[in-house]
């Protein structure tokens, strides 16, 4: 049995953002294609969107929180 190395451990942690975007692309693209909805955040608005590509405002909702790596961040 092998060893990982801290290394190999890190390559692989960064890479985890990069596949949870591609599987949830598609799995958007087979609910979509079995004719579901999905609703996604975009730019301050909570949309629907159909089969067909129409979309839907659901509701306005708050822009995510921006952070950058290693920032400490508390509720007041």
């Amino acid at each position: 049995m092998s060893q990982i190395t801290e290394k190999e451990l890190r390559h692989l942690e960064e890479e985890i953002p990069q596949h949870a975007r591609e599987a949830l692309k598609k799995a958007q693209q087979a609910a979509l294609a079995r004719g579901s909805r999905v609703m996604i955040a975009r730019q301050g608005q909570l949309v629907e969107i159909d089969a067909h590509g129409h979309e839907s405002l659901i509701k306005e909702i708050e822009q995510p929180l921006q952070f950058t790596i290693g920032q400490k961040f508390s509720r007041a």
